[in-house]
């Protein structure tokens, strides 16, 4: 039924299965949702965050500021 269909999906569902269903279906659905997470269509992680002369490097978790680099902790990176 569309309804449930609709409901699910509005409540987080990501995909919807509906009996009989094919494996060749399955399979497909599970490819698509891990190429949009691992694949060729994931969100890539910015490293940087950059606002006026302040850039962030959140892997590295230096602050910079003109030709200032202060280290972060991660406990200050994640708290801040």
């Amino acid at each position: 039924m569309d309804l449930d269909q609709i409901y699910a999906i509005e409540c987080g569902g990501d995909d919807y299965l509906t009996q009989p269903f094919s494996y060749d279906v399955v399979t497909a659905k599970i490819n698509a949702h891990l190429r949009r997470i691992y694949g060729e269509y994931a969100l890539q992680e910015r490293k940087t965050v950059e606002l006026d002369h302040v850039v962030l490097n959140t892997e590295t978790l230096k602050l910079e500021y003109l030709e200032h680099t202060i280290a972060l902790t991660k406990k200050t990176f994640w708290n801040a």
